[in-house]
């Protein structure tokens, strides 16, 4: 139910509409528009014979105009829809965060209250992933119990005071480090290197995409200019790519018309030489 009021108040929101609870309980609502003499009508309850939540009357139907001067969209609210994209998106920044309101949320904010409730927002996430850097010790024991054979290691820097820093995980054939350097390229193909065992012997395929370290079970591998120089040093006999993606954005920064655009992805797709 509390999922249901959420939506329907984004739904208000988006419009710029007044909402009025009717009727505010545990297993039923409803609400109507607060415009006197607007139709629009919603009432909803739990169904105990299918086990879920039914809508039995809806009027979808508003004959009043948008409210301007809606409280709706106060600052706990916004906070908790860009608390949202920020767990995705940390380096969010005001300008991205104002046009994500008015995108999603037909919202138009003031700069200010954009920056007070980025900044709100922005602190919980980190607070949020710092509860949770505190935890891995304990998944990487459950990770081992149940899946014996996997490979799960962390390393931590001491502290003089307080507790000892992250520095870099690496789980059976994911890592994560916290900067990229010649070092911690080397350490992570290493331990890949160690995961896949023979598997090192065949013909492997890594692909630059010229960004961050990511890779699946088919053992295409995203590398940039970095770790390629590591891959060289680490796994010799690997074979390596590009990403066309990746080329295609560069190409185009230059490029802009129409078929030069779409001449990549002739190339890429073409079984000859071009």
């Amino acid at each position: 139910m509390a999922e249901f009021k959420e939506c329907l108040k984004d739904n208000f929101v988006y419009e710029g509409k007044e909402c009025r609870y009717i009727r505010n309980e545990a297993e039923r609502t409803s609400m109507t528009c607060a415009e006197e003499g607007c139709p629009w009508l919603i009432y909803t309850s739990y169904n105990s014979r299918d086990c879920c939540y039914q809508i039995k009357t809806f009027v979808n139907n508003h004959t009043c105009g948008r409210d301007f001067g809606s409280n709706l969209a106060d600052r706990k609210w916004v906070t908790s829809k860009l608390f949202k994209i920020l767990e995705t998106r940390v380096d969010l920044t005001p300008k991205e965060a104002k046009v994500h309101m008015v995108e999603e949320y037909n919202m138009q904010l003031h700069d200010k209250m954009i920056a007070r409730v980025l900044k709100a927002a922005r602190e919980q996430v980190i607070g949020k992933v710092g509860e949770e850097y505190g935890k891995i010790q304990d998944y990487l024991s459950e990770l081992l119990k149940r899946n014996p054979g996997s490979t799960a290691m962390m390393w931590a820097i001491p502290q003089p005071e307080g507790l000892p820093l992250f520095d870099r995980l690496y789980i059976s054939l994911e890592a994560l480090v916290d900067s990229e350097n010649t070092e911690t390229r080397k350490w992570f193909l290493t331990r890949l290197k160690e995961d896949l065992g023979d598997v090192c012997n065949e013909e492997l395929n890594f692909i630059s995409d010229q960004q961050k370290v990511n890779f699946v079970l088919n053992f295409v591998v995203g590398l940039n200019q970095g770790i390629a120089a590591a891959l060289i040093y680490v796994i010799p006999n690997a074979n390596h790519r590009n990403c066309v993606l990746h080329i295609w954005k560069n190409f185009t920064k230059k490029f802009k018309d129409k078929d030069s655009k779409s001449m990549v992805w002739r190339c890429a797709k073409s079984t000859t030489e071009m």
